[in-house]
């Protein structure tokens, strides 16, 4: 069975609280565990949590999850992580870098995305402007961003830290080279790009596939595929805690198990899969952007949520190329309960 809301990280704890209490769950629910899981956005990136819950794959590991979509994004995410309001966090992963480089216990458990879901989608007047397209060598294609408009959600975040990396991929002067403006949510910046307001944002899939259909936009970069060296790259986390006791490591084996099963069950039909996701989590999207879209992200779920000495460097290389200092290598991941759900009966 799985529970969901839409809280901020302060009304969480209350809320589970509600729930479990709540006369209206039998009593055969009350007598499973129950995995509380935050994640920090609601993108389609996080393929896993949302494919769980739709085929509710954490019945048969006799798991209830409780669900939330916590405001605030990463760093709220995390914070309910360390005071216990949550079990797992479901974040970026370069968050949980910066988290641990300043002494938080947290760990990376598993691989939700295991690539750079981040896209390039540029407006038709920039394409006018410039000439970009996709046929261009990469670094004629990053050159072309001197000088853009580039929208995000939110200045420093996720999406922020991605274009100046990408800027870096080109030569150009992350800091300097482009301009990037605060919009707001997904929907706030395809209409900004729609209207002219920006020139380009760089999200993942359904919100570029979703431009190229009405015509407003196309993505023209995508670094897992584009930008050589950094295919496998985990994008997207579940995080525990470092210090996590025996109940809550039971948990994460548990959860693991349940995410691997989600993803076998979308890479054995993805478009039964992206028709059962979107009409239960997003019914606006048109079946054929939907269809494209769980294709296109994929590539990111075929490996158990693999974490391994490769992809952290990785990791680390994109967290310094973005301007700030990487942990210790060793010290924010660890694969144990990846093989501990392969071997758990």
């Amino acid at each position: 069975m799985t529970r969901f809301m839409n809280i901020d990280r302060r009304q969480f704890a209350l809320a589970t609280f509600a729930l479990a209490a709540s006369a209206r769950w039998p009593a055969s629910a009350a007598a499973k565990e129950t995995v509380r899981m935050g994640q920090a956005t609601t993108t389609l990136g996080f393929l896993p949590v949302w494919a769980a819950r739709a085929y509710d794959t954490f019945a048969a590991e006799q798991v209830d999850l409780n669900w939330a979509a916590i405001n605030g994004g990463d760093p709220a995410c995390l914070a309910a992580l360390d005071s216990g309001d949550i079990d797992i966090a479901a974040t970026g992963s370069d968050s949980v870098l910066e988290a641990v480089a300043k002494g938080q216990p947290y760990q990376i458990i598993y691989s939700l995305m295991s690539k750079i879901s981040l896209n390039l989608t540029v407006s038709e007047a920039m394409i006018k402007r410039t000439g970009i397209s996709r046929s261009m060598p990469i670094k004629e294609r990053i050159a072309c961003l001197k000088g853009a408009v580039i929208g995000v959600a939110v200045v420093g975040g996720a999406q922020d830290r991605t274009v100046r990396w990408l800027a870096t991929r080109g030569g150009l002067d992350g800091r300097k080279d482009v301009q990037v403006v605060q919009i707001g949510s997904a929907a706030a910046l395809g209409a900004a790009l729609e209207n002219g307001r920006i020139d380009a944002f760089m999200l993942s899939p359904p919100e570029g596939p979703l431009a190229e259909a009405a015509g407003y936009g196309r993505t023209v970069i995508e670094p897992d595929t584009d930008i050589s060296g950094w295919k496998g790259m985990p994008s997207l986390v579940l995080v525990g805690r470092s210090d996590a006791n025996e109940a809550a490591q039971k948990k994460i084996v548990a959860t693991v198990r349940a995410m691997n099963s989600a993803n076998h069950a979308v890479l054995s039909d993805l478009e039964g899969s992206a028709d059962k996701i979107g009409g239960k989590f997003f019914p606006k999207l048109p079946q054929p952007v939907m269809r494209v879209s769980i294709k296109t992200l994929a590539d990111g779920i075929r490996d158990d949520g693999l974490l391994n000495e490769e992809r952290a460097k990785l990791l680390s290389q994109f967290v310094e190329d973005s301007g700030r200092t990487p942990p210790a290598p060793g010290s924010f991941w660890t694969n144990k309960y990846v093989e501990l759900a392969k071997n758990a009966k």
